[in-house]
């Protein structure tokens, strides 16, 4: 399976954080790095925000759209 960034190959890459380790796929061109959890939360990326789909009211900033 090529890279979804670049097209380039990608190699197998053992992660290790401090709970544990895990497998992912690393692109050799570009060096972008996913597993399962990062495709999960790339295809669950919310909206940005817009006129239809306005920022919250932030009361400490004053900023965003009023509550309705």
């Amino acid at each position: 399976m090529p890279c979804q960034r670049c097209n380039g190959l990608l190699v197998a890459a053992d992660l290790v954080d401090g709970i544990g380790a895990t497998t992912a796929s690393r692109c050799l061109m570009c060096g972008d790095i996913f597993d399962a959890v990062i495709l999960q939360h790339r295809a669950h990326r919310p909206e940005p925000y817009s006129e239809a789909n306005p920022k919250p009211f932030d009361p400490t900033s004053g900023t965003g759209a009023p509550l309705a």
